[in-house]
């Protein structure tokens, strides 16, 4: 029997493989003569082929030695350097802030404030009623006192710090009033009675305000300003 010749493809494959083999194990030796004419040794040749063997390359120290039998060969002497030592002065110690004086505890004086308000004052009243007359007669029989009339309160309103009244009236020699049953008036001089008896204020500002319109108000407020005596009350405000 005659043997079979082997394929085509099996030659082929065969023929690749030596090809290989042939061109890696020439590319080794071309590489390891490139080393030794470059740098005129082996190590990194051998250095590279560690790398497929894993074993780790090996060096050899190298030595300079110098011959001192040399005659240009002058040893030198280096004079020694001296340090000269610096003392530093310390730095001297702050002294701690004194601690702030607490101020002695003042306390606060106690004010006693007194304020003492009156009701209703009419001073005079209305010419048409009895009261107003007998009001003028208790004026005249008192020798014209305008403190007559605030005797028995006056040292209350005299120990008060302020006194309000409610002034309920008006302080005019006008005739012309409004018609209505009860119109208040008293003569100017009459703001005396309120100082006489330590009255201060006033307030203007009430249903008597304007018995006699605008004429009897300013009279008012003229007389109260002429006497000394402050008030306050429809937009006004002499405190």
């Amino acid at each position: 029997m005659r043997k079979k010749r082997p394929s085509s493809f099996k030659i082929f494959v065969k023929s690749l493989l030596i090809t290989l083999f042939l061109l890696v194990f020439v590319g080794f030796i071309a590489f390891g003569a490139y080393e030794m004419v470059t740098y005129g040794n082996f190590q990194t040749f051998s250095a590279w082929i560690n790398r497929f063997t894993e074993t780790e390359p090996t060096y050899e120290p190298t030595i300079l030695v110098y011959d001192t039998s040399d005659e240009e060969y002058e040893p030198v002497e280096y004079e020694p350097i001296e340090y000269e030592l610096i003392e530093h002065e310390p730095e001297p110690e702050e002294e701690p802030e004194p601690e702030p004086e607490e101020e002695p505890y003042i306390p606060c004086p106690i004010v006693t404030v007194t304020l003492t308000a009156v009701g209703d004052t009419t001073l005079g009243g209305d010419r048409r009623w009895a009261g107003y007359h007998a009001f003028m007669r208790e004026f005249e029989n008192s020798g014209r006192d305008h403190s007559h009339f605030m005797r028995n309160v006056a040292h209350i309103f005299y120990e008060s710090c302020i006194t309000i009244a409610n002034f309920e009236g008006t302080l005019t020699y006008a005739t012309e009033h409004m018609d209505k049953r009860f119109v208040f008036r008293g003569p100017p001089h009459f703001a005396q009675i309120l100082t006489a008896g330590y009255i201060c204020t006033v307030t203007i500002s009430n249903n008597h305000t304007i018995d006699f319109f605008e004429r009897g108000m300013n009279d008012t407020r003229a007389a109260l300003t002429y006497h000394g005596v402050t008030y306050f009350g429809n937009e006004f405000n002499t405190i």
